[in-house]
């Protein structure tokens, strides 16, 4: 008896091991590898779309925590999103910022300064497993956008007060097909 109880918990200490592999897969539009404080070396993904007809809003639900609502719309819904994944065999370790605004070709170009960036909605995005994880309004910055053809040139940068955030400003050019 003493032998099979010792055997079980041979086998469930064994079964909780995790690997650690040096590197992880990049799946999205353009890896990068970045050096964080620590002075690791961290893969991160980020990808940019322009949405058309489009729109966002912040909901809240009975805990108070912030999620956002996609829909249908008039306008253009920019998102920027960088990601870093979690090493293989490792749970709840995925880290994801995300900046949106909502925009039509109409208002460009666009200059906008912190009390006037809710004009478009600017919005930040922290999916983790922390505390601060959610999405909230962008009222401290400054917002450039811009089109050329069939290119948009994106400018932000901001501080959001409160919530850590590793991403402080965006500088992209996408072209539209």
């Amino acid at each position: 008896m003493r032998i099979l109880l010792i055997l079980s918990l041979f086998a469930m200490v064994n079964s909780c091991k995790t690997n650690n592999p040096s590197t992880t897969n990049a799946e999205q539009n353009t890896p990068k590898e970045v050096e964080n404080e620590n002075t690791e070396m961290i893969k991160t993904e980020t990808s940019s779309t322009i949405q058309n007809n489009s729109s966002f809003e912040i909901k809240y639900d009975e805990f108070d925590n912030s999620y956002l609502a996609e829909s249908a719309g008039k306008q253009k819904v920019f998102k920027f999103v960088v990601s870093e994944k979690a090493p293989e065999g490792t749970a709840d370790g995925n880290y994801t910022e995300t900046i949106l605004f909502e925009f039509t070709d109409s208002m460009l170009p666009i200059s906008k300064a912190s009390k006037n960036l809710q004009d478009v909605k600017l919005a930040f995005g922290k999916l983790c497993f922390c505390r601060d994880t959610g999405y909230y309004k962008i009222e401290e910055g400054t917002l450039s956008v811009t089109k050329k053809g069939n290119k948009y040139t994106i400018d932000l940068a901001f501080t959001l007060d409160g919530v850590s955030h590793r991403m402080s400003a965006v500088n992209e050019t996408i072209v539209v097909k």
